[in-house]
């Protein structure tokens, strides 16, 4: 099946567009109209580091929404018409103990959306079924797709650690990722503070849920809020010294990393040892933690912030995105013919 793509260009850092050939289904494959994408900045990352190869092109874009046209014969519970979301991850094995335990988002084996096959600036996209999660009425397709990676992103943490109004809790960085963790914090009853190098994001962080805005000033902040937190978690790439979070951390408090470091980072080690503190890193989430944010977005009205651009104007989105200009996510919305 031939199918509307734009591909990555990685001469010219630019996506273009160009036919693409999708296989034929597996038998527990799905085949999906996309009507919605999501830009993460992973995608803006992949555009520009990813060097000249002969062969197929790259398709970016794993914040998908959209409708089931097609099943393969040994999918169950999934016909032509059902709107589902589809997210970084397109299948796993299956068999291996993190799948059996609904833990797919763990697997050795999974197959990622965008990675080794072509993924959602498209106008079709294949996945195993049982990643395809169906999306809620309520939502609105354009706010649904954010949901898939940066929205999973940060919920699956919050749920994992029980955050709740009994805990002290925070964000670090205030942007795609932490806009949407505000929300999920105070869906759980928190009144999560908020710290941000951006002095002008203290009325929108207030208005996504957060009880303090404080403006990151280095070490001198985190002495004076020493021993604070029972969790933080932090969004932002630019980290390369975590000591600072950590010290603000009560003991067995957790820092943990949904924002990926763009470079190797250190930390305090004694304040680990001494005070049972936690880093740890965080991924997306299952299916089922996806199903499950889809209700609290739904119940708690969680929505992301969007700025919508026809598909065909992915480029530009790109540029918006790379200056720091997109408040809070970016959506492409389907219009390759």
């Amino acid at each position: 099946m031939h199918v509307r793509a734009l591909s990555v260009d990685s001469r010219k850092a630019l996506l273009v567009p160009e036919s693409i050939s999708l296989e034929d289904l597996r038998d527990d494959e799905i085949l999906v109209r996309i009507t919605h994408c999501g830009l993460c900045r992973s995608d803006l990352n992949r555009l520009r580091l990813e060097k000249p190869t002969s062969g197929s092109r790259m398709v970016l874009g794993h914040e998908i929404v959209g409708e089931v046209v097609r099943t393969g014969r040994a999918v169950r519970g999934m016909h032509p018409g059902i709107r589902v979301g589809v997210g970084w991850q397109s299948g796993s094995c299956g068999d291996c103990e993190w799948c059996m335990k609904g833990e797919q988002h763990l697997c050795l084996d999974q197959e990622e959306t965008c990675i080794g096959r072509s993924g959602g600036f498209a106008t079709h996209i294949k996945v195993q079924s049982g990643f395809a999660v169906p999306v809620p009425s309520e939502l609105d397709s354009a706010e649904a797709a954010p949901l898939m990676c940066a929205g999973i992103t940060v919920f699956s943490p919050i749920v994992r650690h029980g955050v709740n109004e009994e805990k002290r809790a925070a964000v670090n960085g205030i942007g795609g990722l932490g806009h949407l963790a505000l929300q999920f914090l105070r869906a759980m009853g928190n009144s999560p503070d908020a710290f941000s190098s951006s002095s002008d994001k203290e009325e929108d962080a207030g208005s996504f849920g957060a009880g303090r805005f404080f403006r990151m000033e280095g070490i001198r902040t985190a002495e004076q809020m020493a021993s604070v937190y029972d969790f933080i978690l932090s969004t932002s790439p630019g980290l390369s010294d975590l000591t600072g979070l950590v010290r603000m951390l009560r003991p067995r408090g957790v820092l943990c990393l949904v924002g990926l470091p763009r470079t190797q980072v250190t930390f305090a080690a004694d304040e680990l040892i001494g005070f049972q503190k936690t880093i740890e890193g965080s991924p997306i989430g299952s299916p089922g933690a996806i199903a499950e944010m889809f209700r609290v977005a739904v119940d708690k009205r969680v929505r992301p912030k969007i700025e919508c651009f026809p598909m065909t104007q992915a480029n530009a989105a790109m540029e918006r995105l790379a200056e720091n200009r997109i408040r809070y996510r970016a959506v492409l919305v389907q219009d390759l013919a």
